[in-house]
């Protein structure tokens, strides 16, 4: 029995054994199918993963392209939009251009039709094709008469012809408008001063003249007035060459009496100062004479008045052991200044040969106008004399001759500055135009 029982005990435990061994493998298989189905849920969540990342790719990719044709639609739309205002904005301004054409023409039409000129439109064969109902008063002709004339020259003064073809000539040749003044032949045989402005209308695809707009304007009274003008300035011109004859002959006298009266004197102070005077007197006649010369009544060119001034000091004195130097630069000076400019001018000069080189010294003195800016001008008169005393100021002395410095320095506005290093020197800075 216990055998038994041990065998019964035995198989039991192997049935149980085997059972366990079935639920172990049972369990294997679950367990194994739960892998593979983990396995197919990896698969399937990478493949997920790659299909999401595919589609973010396509995604990111198609994002610009997107875009792209979102503004390039949007693009094309303001286009579409602008093109649109821009095609109205072109009708409104044709429809207002066309207006204004409208208006013009009319405008035209009654200026033409209503003006005191003469208006004509020629072919390039001098045919007219149009004349402004003017003509009828101008010319004393009518409309169609005038445009059946064989030639524009029927209606111009004979002695005119060769003068009026020879601008006619020109203008076809330089293919320009002109201008030309004649005198109109008008149907009763009378004759007036007309003024003709000719402009050509030129061919596009020749470029040569395909019509011609004239305008014809009576200018009698222009003509008259400007030959009583020219008559005016003759008779001005007259007066004024008897003027300057006059005052250059009282100029001439007064030098002639100083001349007398120094030849008369023994007193050498008394010759000196009536030297000084008729040096003067020449300064002042040579800005007449200059003045008169001049095409400007404002301003001299005081160039040339310089130049002419120290050539009459120079022979004035006839020194050849003093050599003049000079360095003129053109330059134009009021009227007003040209007077007192050229007195202070003649005092230093003089000065200069009377003082700077005494007994027999040789020297040389030198004259230089030159321009210092845009709006001033230098005048300098130096020399290589004995120089001025260490105390020397235009103060200091009481000479006539620095007492008409110092006035006409402060009178023209201008500064002077006096040097003495191997010789005196004088320089002059001032405005050539006294608005400036």
């Amino acid at each position: 029995d216990i055998m038994t029982q041990e065998a019964n005990k035995a198989d039991y435990m192997i049935l149980e054994a085997n059972r366990a061994i079935h639920t172990r493998e049972t369990q294997n298989d679950i367990m194994n199918q739960e892998v593979h189905f983990q396995k197919l849920q990896i698969k399937k969540s990478r493949l997920e993963i790659i299909l999401f990342e595919v589609l973010l790719i396509v995604m990111f990719f198609m994002i610009p392209i997107v875009d792209a044709v979102v503004r390039k639609n949007r693009t094309r739309k303001n286009e579409l939009k602008e093109l649109n205002e821009r095609l109205m904005k072109e009708i409104d301004i044709r429809i207002e251009a066309e207006k204004r054409l409208k208006r013009s023409e009319e405008l035209h039409r009654f200026l033409a039709e209503n003006t005191v000129d003469v208006i004509s439109l020629m072919d390039a064969g001098l045919n007219r094709i149009y004349v402004s109902p003017s003509c009828e008063k101008f010319y004393g002709y009518s409309q169609q008469e005038i445009l059946h004339m064989r030639s524009p020259l029927d209606l111009v003064d004979p002695l005119y012809h060769i003068s009026v073809n020879q601008r006619l000539v020109e203008m076809f040749r330089s293919k320009s408008s002109t201008r030309y003044i004649y005198k109109v032949l008008r149907k009763d045989g009378t004759t007036f001063w007309a003024e003709a402005n000719i402009n050509p209308i030129m061919d596009p695809a020749t470029n040569e003249v395909r019509n011609l707009i004239t305008v014809v304007r009576n200018i009698s009274e222009r003509m008259k007035h400007e030959e009583e003008l020219s008559e005016y300035a003759r008779q001005k011109e007259y007066l004024l060459h008897e003027i300057h004859n006059r005052v250059k002959n009282n100029f001439a006298i007064l030098i002639s009496l100083m001349n007398m009266q120094r030849d008369q004197s023994y007193n050498a102070e008394l010759s000196s100062s009536l030297t000084d005077l008729q040096l003067r007197v020449r300064t002042m006649s040579l800005v007449h004479e200059q003045l008169y010369h001049n095409q400007e009544i404002s301003t001299i060119p005081f160039d040339n008045y310089l130049h002419h001034l120290t050539l009459i000091i120079s022979s004035s004195f006839n020194n050849p052991k003093i050599s003049l130097q000079t360095d003129i630069q053109p330059c134009k000076v009021a009227i007003e200044m040209a007077l007192p400019l050229g007195l202070i001018l003649n005092e230093l000069i003089t000065n200069a040969y009377k003082y700077a080189f005494p007994g027999d010294k040789t020297g040389t003195i030198w004259v230089r106008l030159t321009p210092e800016s845009d709006q001033k001008f230098s005048i300098s008169i130096c020399d290589d004399g004995i120089g001025l005393p260490d105390d020397f100021t235009m103060n200091s002395t009481h000479s006539m001759g620095s007492q008409i410095v110092g006035i006409l320095v402060e009178q023209i506005e201008a500064t002077l500055k006096v040097t003495s290093n191997g010789g005196a020197c004088f320089r002059i800075l001032f405005s050539p135009l006294q608005d400036n």
